[in-house]
């Protein structure tokens, strides 16, 4: 069963925005909960759910991340998102049991006892009937989002169908006023600078991220302003071929992607190890800088990528 990979990421992501949630033609339902209940809105309708779920089934980093960053441990989710998690919350995903990839197995989704199960319609619609399956073995709420930027809104509906919007609504607060201190503090060094994000999700090629990205709106929050080839876009990424490099020689500071833990993928290491790349003017000048949280699915990451911002701007 295939789990989650940036490769996957990217394409679900693009094919989502294509095609707009109003394309789906899945209707809300799910099975009764027992017990005290409330209902909640959803892009595909109002779901009835649990007041107070107490077995959720994550099927995808959004509410995954989610969950754990308000103290709500699931009681399964999905492989492969070590590469997806902050260190503090990696001993507990891997402690998680697992229901399969991205598209579940059904059997062992029943096996965890779920009384709620949250996903997205990246994902979780991908596979045709997936979500009447679902639906009929706890309610489920699809989380929606058109554009991978927008994980704050993701982070929000799956803390509301949790009943925890208090907690991360402080984190969120927590994480504007962060950005909102870097700006002011670093303006002149915000002015002077144009950033670029980069990534590789593929053997043989190199992806530009925009500021509608996961990180890319993180940086805009703090004041950051990106150089020529991704200023003023939206969307994602943009796929480009190793003769493309040329499109950052006007950065000032280059993000690379790398890992949580520092590694660096074999794609993102081709592209570094590229003659065109190493002979940027930014790269030179040491302004190639890797990015820890280039991908940001919840709050803490978001946080974790304005510290590494800030580290950035306190030397220019």
């Amino acid at each position: 069963m295939p789990s989650l990979s940036r490769r996957g990421l990217l394409h679900a992501a693009t094919a989502l925005a294509a095609a707009g949630v109003a394309g789906c033609a899945q209707q809300p339902g799910g099975a009764a909960p027992e017990g005290p209940s409330r209902s909640i809105d959803t892009h595909l309708g109002p779901v009835r759910i649990p007041a107070n779920p107490q077995r959720v089934v994550c099927l995808d980093q959004y509410a995954t991340l989610a969950l754990l960053d308000v103290g709500v441990r699931p009681a399964a989710t999905v492989d492969g998102l070590d590469d997806w998690m902050p260190a503090q919350h990696l001993a507990a995903y891997r402690s998680l049991p697992r229901v399969g990839g991205y598209q579940p197995e059904f059997e062992r989704v029943l096996a965890a006892q779920p009384d709620l199960i949250i996903g997205n319609s990246a994902f979780t619609l991908s596979g045709g009937d997936t979500y009447e399956k679902l639906s009929s073995l706890a309610p489920t709420v699809i989380l929606t989002s058109l554009v991978s930027g927008q994980w704050q809104d993701m982070a929000l509906q799956a803390a509301n169908a949790v009943n925890r919007p208090e907690p991360m609504n402080r984190l969120r607060e927590r994480y504007l006023q962060r950005a909102a201190q870097i700006r002011q503090q670093h303006a002149d060094a915000l002015a002077r600078t144009e950033f670029s994000l980069i990534a590789s999700f593929k053997q043989g090629s190199w992806n530009l991220c925009l500021p509608d990205s996961w990180s890319g709106v993180v940086l805009t929050e703090a004041g950051a302003r990106f150089a020529g080839a991704s200023a003023g876009r939206t969307g994602s990424a943009v796929e480009q071929s190793f003769e493309q490099i040329g499109v950052l020689a006007d950065s000032d500071v280059i993000f690379y992607q790398v890992n949580p833990d520092g590694a660096v993928d074999p794609a993102m290491q081709a592209l570094l190890d590229q003659g065109a790349y190493r002979s940027l003017p930014p790269v030179r000048a040491g302004g190639a800088v890797p990015l820890r949280n280039l991908y940001v699915f919840s709050f803490t990451q978001a946080l974790g990528a304005l510290d590494e911002l800030e580290a950035v701007l306190r030397g220019r």
